[in-house]
């Protein structure tokens, strides 16, 4: 990312000596997806990954909805190349930001639909008021995505159950199953996430980000294996 480099569907803010990046979904009304959502994000992570003074990235929304998903309107534009075109970039943001190199916070506001809800899910702390859910609605229009991106945060029943009704999972249920860390008053919510926010980067870039890459990978090994490799990082810190 350059400087002057324009983005059209965030706003950044650097914060806290540049340690925090808020990222803020601008793509009124419902900041709903497109191609260059996807490659604008990438670029953002991308950034954060090669400045170390970063230590946190938040990533939050305007208006009264988190992220409605994929903009419908223009996929059924879309011809079949642009589609091929398109879906690996979906894919590749994912990627990114699951693997971001700095602790990601989710300032939840609201609705997180279909691919919206897959970004959240890969935040490794979400805040919420209680207008925050998560709906995987593809099923209502004939389609199928989002709820693999989900599994990191939910149960496989209540994704299932989400997937084949396109029932909603509200705040409340999403705390209850612990996914998100708390639920605050809306008046609260950037505030509260300023303070972990503050407290991660408090901490220092080196160890918070050996951390995230320790969570990445671990998370799918064994206790024995992930213990293992947990203790050679800390080789790495000394």
């Amino acid at each position: 990312m350059k400087e002057t480099q324009v983005y059209n569907n965030f706003r950044l803010d650097f914060m806290n000596e540049n340690k925090i990046l808020a990222v803020t979904f601008n793509r009124p009304p419902v900041n709903a997806l497109i191609q260059e959502s996807y490659e604008e994000l990438s670029s953002i992570v991308e950034y954060v990954n090669n400045h170390s003074e970063i230590c946190t990235l938040i990533l939050k929304a305007e208006g009264r909805v988190f992220c409605g998903g994929a903009d419908t309107k223009v996929l059924a534009k879309n011809t079949p190349a642009e589609d091929i075109i398109r879906r690996p970039k979906l894919r590749k943001v994912w990627e990114d930001l699951y693997h971001c190199a700095v602790p990601v916070i989710c300032e939840l506001n609201g609705a997180a639909v279909g691919m919206g809800g897959v970004l959240v899910g890969c935040s490794d702390v979400i805040i919420s008021t209680e207008a925050g859910y998560f709906a995987i609605p593809e099923i209502n229009i004939g389609l199928i995505g989002g709820a693999k991106g989900l599994s990191r945060i939910l149960p496989e029943q209540k994704i299932r159950t989400m997937a084949l009704t396109g029932m909603r999972c509200t705040a409340q249920d999403a705390y209850r199953l612990g996914a998100i860390e708390a639920i605050v008053e809306e008046s609260e919510l950037s505030s509260t996430v300023m303070e972990y926010a503050e407290t991660i980067a408090s901490k220092g870039y080196k160890v918070v980000r050996k951390w995230k890459e320790s969570f990445a990978l671990t998370e799918q090994l064994g206790m024995k294996e992930g213990i293992m490799l947990e203790q050679s990082f800390n080789h790495d810190l000394k």
